[in-house]
């Protein structure tokens, strides 16, 4: 019947992929390249790579829910990318017509730890090895062996989440995570979320862990005191959060509070400054950009 009909166009519209957004805009030194995921869906990613002689390291930025990776060639984050020597690779989550929404584990508390196995746990997962490996195929540009993860709301629900399953299968790669505007849910917390943890949840969207070798796993955490709102600032609490519980395990943590509500991000330099911590593993000093005196 044509009712029949009208429900299966209904659903396919709210469940099955929309257009890639992923885009680089006018920047030539741009590109948008294309994978799949572990269940066949076609994905991409826009990567902004700046001419350098060495290869360069890797950062994510993950956008927050109903987002994609349109912007990636305007992102304030592809100019410093540009100017401080590493490739920006702005994620798009699966599109449906409501737009992109990462995807995580169904359950995440203190027996499972973090559950981070790619296809199995996350489809996302997948998709970020296979953008990962595709990079890896060109050496001479990038290096794979130096990557950092950012976000926002839950692109940095994604972040922490990705950083940390990052971490734990090869710990000399990953060294640091950025939050901006979600930080750590915890059962019996009585923060407002958008999103209720599920029965058998303790954690969204990481379980907070120790990291003892040298590189350790640092949390870089921004957010802003009015978030969302004023009067309901769960946000701004859950990074707080995740600041307390990160630190009490023996982790490093940075933490960036400024006024203003959701996903205001008042300096991406600060958080570039925050994942690199001195170390030249994100900001280079390339022959490309020394100037002789």
């Amino acid at each position: 019947s044509w009712l029949m009909k009208l429900f299966a166009l209904v659903v396919s519209a709210l469940c099955c992929d929309a257009d890639q957004k992923c885009s680089v805009g006018t920047r030539s030194n741009g590109h948008v390249i294309e994978v799949k995921d572990s269940t066949g869906a076609s994905r991409c990613a826009a990567v902004i790579t700046p001419v350098r002689s060495e290869p360069v390291p890797i950062l994510f930025w993950f956008h927050g829910a109903h987002g994609n990776a349109a912007g990636c060639g305007e992102h304030p984050l592809a100019d410093i990318a540009d100017q401080h020597g590493f490739a920006l690779v702005c994620g798009e989550a699966l599109q449906t017509i409501f737009g992109g929404q990462w995807n995580f584990p169904a359950v995440i508390n203190n027996k499972t730890g973090n559950p981070c196995e790619p296809g199995k746990d996350s489809y996302d997962l997948a998709y970020l090895d296979n953008v990962i490996q595709q990079l890896a195929a060109e050496p001479r540009k990038y290096n794979t062996s130096l990557l950092f993860f950012s976000g926002c709301s839950q692109g940095s629900a994604f972040s922490f989440y990705s950083g940390n399953c990052m971490k734990q299968r090869s710990p000399e790669r990953v060294s640091a995570f950025a939050t901006h505007s979600a930080g750590l849910h915890v059962r019996g917390d009585g923060l407002r979320w958008p999103k209720a943890l599920c029965d058998q949840c303790d954690y969204f969207s990481a379980m907070p862990q120790a990291y003892g070798d040298n590189l350790g796993l640092k949390a870089c955490i921004f957010d802003n005191t009015e978030d969302p709102s004023a009067k309901n600032p769960s946000f701004y609490l859950s990074s707080k959060q995740l600041a307390r519980r990160w630190t009490a395990l023996g982790n490093r943590a940075e933490e960036h509070y400024g006024p203003g509500g959701h996903c205001q991000i008042h300096n991406y330099s600060q958080i570039v400054s925050c994942l690199d911590d001195s170390t030249g593993r994100l900001i280079r000093v390339s022959s490309n950009n020394l100037i002789m005196v």
